[in-house]
């Protein structure tokens, strides 16, 4: 489960792209998921 802090800077990153770029405000929080299903696997391979 990822921290809060990331989950803020996830939200952050999420309203910036939503205002430059018209991507959805959950786009943050999706990519911050990712990154952190990313990283568990690479753990569980080493």
């Amino acid at each position: 489960m990822p921290h809060d802090s990331q989950l803020i800077f996830a939200d952050h990153v999420g309203r910036f792209y939503a205002r430059q770029y018209g991507f959805l405000p959950m786009a943050g929080r999706l990519w911050d998921t990712c990154l952190f299903v990313i990283r568990l696997s690479r753990r569980s391979m080493s």
